[in-house]
């Protein structure tokens, strides 16, 4: 039986990004809660907040102080940039 693993993944992607389908799919496989982070709020990010962020991803200092405001309601073990645009984050 496997382990449940601890803590919180956080995928930087931008919207216009077509790589979050499959490591969703194998996050969830793995049973790893992930939130995912983008440039843009998710229609219905109200509903599960633990599930998406908007992160500034232009503005560095911003990007960062938003990703530690959700890290202390909702801490992550890991954070991948799944972008060339979101790496530097």
């Amino acid at each position: 039986m496997r382990e449940q693993p601890d803590g919180r993944l956080l995928l930087l992607v931008p919207t216009s990004s077509y790589r979050i389908g499959d490591f969703l799919a194998a996050a969830g496989r793995l049973g790893v809660d992930v939130t995912v982070g983008s440039n843009q709020d998710a229609v219905l990010a109200h509903l599960t907040p633990e599930n998406t962020i908007k992160i500034e991803l232009d503005e560095l200092d911003v990007g960062v102080l938003e990703i530690c405001r959700f890290d202390a309601s909702y801490p992550l073990t890991a954070i991948i940039g799944l972008d060339q645009e979101t790496t530097f984050l």
